[in-house]
């Protein structure tokens, strides 16, 4: 919607059933080229995995080294990453003799024990991005050997990085090698899903997601809730709560929501299954 001189590159194990032939058609309806990738995931399976994370955070590694031979530079987006503004500014960014461009991480910035986080993973650089949006530089990946690199780190101490797993790594790596860009480009949602005029790119990182039934948004229609509305996914319903924490998320809606029955009934769904665990 905001970026027509750009190729999209799918990174993916597998589909859900209609989920390629909705993002043929997305593709198709803004005249944009897309290339699909399917990626045999069972060599990532031995590395740390947190949380509701998948192995398919490693697959940013083979990315850069696939495209290498198509083109110069790769912006990697996370798959929860909405655009809002043009990226023209960003692809002809000039970074010097920096590998690499991304925002500082937010969490590690406001981590009172960064620091000592940084000794622990042997982070040694003039900061910590977020691995989530970065705009690379192919042929000083390559230079660097990073996919190689990263993959032996990983083998080699795999708890080591099981914090932030491949997020940790790159940072290792490119240490004092990283182009700082402004917050627009990889800004963090918040729950009132208001963002500065220029942003281009809102991630939404943390937890619920806003495809859960229980992610709140005091907006009256937020950025993702817009762009679901103009896409083939209109009809796709929230993914309900299943987990204890998910039932208390519910409550935390609609206490938000000064719908206090229906906060009554989700914090008493929440007990139970915490007294049943």
């Amino acid at each position: 919607m905001h970026n027509e001189n750009i190729h999209i590159y799918v990174f993916i194990d597998e589909f859900n059933p209609g989920e390629k032939e909705r993002l043929i058609s997305t593709v198709e309806k803004f005249s944009v080229p897309l290339t699909i990738y399917y990626v045999d995931a069972s060599g990532f399976k031995k590395f740390p995995i947190r949380g509701d994370w998948s192995v398919a955070v490693y697959f940013r590694f083979l990315a850069a080294d696939v495209l290498m031979a198509r083109c110069s530079r790769m912006l990697y987006v996370d798959a929860d990453v909405i655009c809002q503004g043009s990226l023209d500014d960003l692809f002809q960014m000039d970074l010097g003799e920096k590998a690499i461009a991304a925002v500082p991480d937010p969490t590690y910035l406001q981590n009172k024990d960064r620091d000592e986080y940084s000794r622990r993973i042997g982070h040694s650089g003039d900061g910590y991005f977020n691995a989530g949006i970065m705009l690379l530089d192919l042929q000083k990946w390559q230079d660097m050997n990073i996919t190689e690199n990263a993959m032996k780190m990983l083998d080699d101490d795999p708890e080591k990085y099981v914090h932030a797993q491949d997020q940790d790594v790159l940072n290792v790596l490119f240490a004092n090698k990283v182009y700082w860009l402004p917050v627009k480009y990889n800004t963090r949602n918040n729950p009132a899903d208001t963002y500065p005029a220029d942003t281009a790119l809102i991630h939404y990182s943390g937890s619920p997601k806003p495809w859960k039934e229980f992610y709140y948004s005091a907006a009256s229609c937020s950025p993702f809730a817009e762009v679901k509305e103009q896409s083939f996914w209109t009809d796709e319903q929230m993914q309900p709560p299943v987990k204890p924490i998910e039932y208390r998320f519910m409550s935390r809606k609609y206490a938000r929501l000064g719908n206090y029955g229906k906060w009554l009934i989700w914090q008493i769904k929440y007990i139970a299954q915490k007294i049943k665990n």
